[in-house]
């Protein structure tokens, strides 16, 4: 494969809510429960993490774990004796100046790491105890196999609201709780990159979170939604920015969601696909000024998408309360109604598209999902079970990794 069942409300047993137009003839027969597997055993690798591990990323041999203390770097697969460390990455100090106000500065206490581009990033940020969680940082630019301990190639300048940076060639952007920043050609030697252009998108300073951009084509895509900080925020907005700009860059672009809360965005062919209160949304990437979308996809009032995901022919939308996945005619036009939906075991925390497989982590219980038939029949493939409850599910060349409670599972998939 290439590279985050049993029903709960049905009276099937084994996993598929049939909402396709109505047909005549019998109801599917329930399908077989798939193959389960329980940790440590049916392929699942139990590797022990440093306590109050925040975020994972595996690059090679290597695993980047962060912590509020730094990251720290190990070689994988561990051995049974348990994870031993190669050494940390460093973190220039003082790193942020300027918080809580002009001529101080404070070190980093909390971290988040990723990979874009071949580039490992580190989020580096202060908790300053605000309550809003948006909160000062930088983000730091480091070469995954560099000589440990090691410093960063080079890092951005104090920003609050901090996203982990989306690569594309020679360019790197950066989404905050101001807009978007793209940064170009940075200096390999520890230094500050200052910005080839940037793009306020925040109308209320301080209130407004970012989603990491996404890069589609000679698109840049930002999505944004309000914070819930005790006071009015912005309504979510999707922008598109063309890839190379000057100075203060504006959008091409723009679409204002409805409610408080966004997810995503997911491009495909010449579309880009939100989640936003009451459904998704899909709208034309070659749009111009204010963009209206060309389908909406309804769910029910009071469920919350997460990032949709595309999958053969189909549209995804894991939500939770209630937990599931429904699932939409990409091609559809207008209002469009789910054809298929799978109930999910405890609360859902993540879904990826793998492949031609959904996988979702659910409570205790990973589950590989294909996409569903054509006549709206829906099951699993394989169900792992783990031990303890789980909150983040990456993916990195047909391995799924699933973290939580101090622990990383690793699962080869099929």
């Amino acid at each position: 494969m290439a590279g985050r069942v049993r029903v709960v409300a049905s009276a099937f047993a084994a996993g598929v809510v049939l909402l396709a137009a109505c047909t005549s003839g019998p109801a599917p027969a329930p399908p077989a429960n798939p193959p389960r597997s329980a940790a440590p055993g049916g392929g699942i690798r139990p590797e022990r993490l440093p306590p109050g591990t925040s975020s994972v990323v595996v690059s090679g041999d290597r695993m980047f774990a962060a912590t509020d203390a730094g990251v720290t770097v190990f070689r994988v697969p561990c051995p049974e004796a348990g994870c031993r460390p190669l050494g940390r990455l460093r973190v220039p100090e003082p790193l942020i100046a300027g918080y809580p106000r002009p001529g101080h500065a404070l070190p980093a206490d909390r971290f988040r790491v990723g990979l874009s581009g071949g580039t490992l990033f580190v989020v580096a940020e202060v908790d300053l105890g605000e309550g809003s969680g948006i909160v000062p940082g930088r983000v730091l630019a480091y070469d995954p196999a560099c000589d440990l301990p090691c410093g960063p190639l080079w890092r951005t300048p104090p920003g609050r609201g901090l996203e982990l940076p989306a690569v594309h060639g020679d360019r790197t952007y950066v989404g905050a709780s101001t807009g978007l920043a793209a940064y170009e050609r940075c200096p390999r030697d520890g230094s500050v990159c200052r910005p080839a252009w940037t793009a306020p998108m925040n109308t209320r300073r301080g209130l407004m979170r970012m989603h990491a951009p996404v890069v589609r084509g000679r698109y840049v895509l930002a999505l944004t939604e309000g914070c819930v900080c005790g006071a009015d925020s912005d309504a979510p907005m999707l922008a598109a920015f063309p890839v190379r700009c000057e100075g203060r860059c504006r959008p091409l672009w723009s679409a204002r969601l409805p409610g408080r809360f966004a997810d995503g965005p997911v491009a495909r062919g010449g579309s880009v696909y939100v989640s936003a209160a009451g459904g998704l949304l899909r709208f034309p990437l070659a749009c111009s000024g204010t963009c209206r979308p060309s389908a909406r996809f309804v769910l029910p009032a009071r469920a919350f998408p997460r990032a949709p995901v595309l999958l053969g022919g189909f549209l995804l939308a894991p939500t939770y309360g209630p937990s599931r996945v429904s699932a939409f005619r990409a091609t559809c036009t207008g209002r469009c109604e789910p054809v298929a939906t799978w109930g999910a075991e405890g609360g859902l925390r993540a879904a990826v598209g793998i492949g031609g497989h959904l996988v979702v982590l659910a409570g205790r219980t990973v589950t590989l999902l294909p996409a569903p038939g054509e006549d709206g029949t829906w099951r699993p493939e394989s169900v792992w079970d783990l031990p303890r409850k789980a909150g983040t599910l990456t993916e990195e060349g047909g391995i799924a990794r699933v973290t939580g409670e101090g622990w990383m599972w690793t699962i080869p998939l099929p």
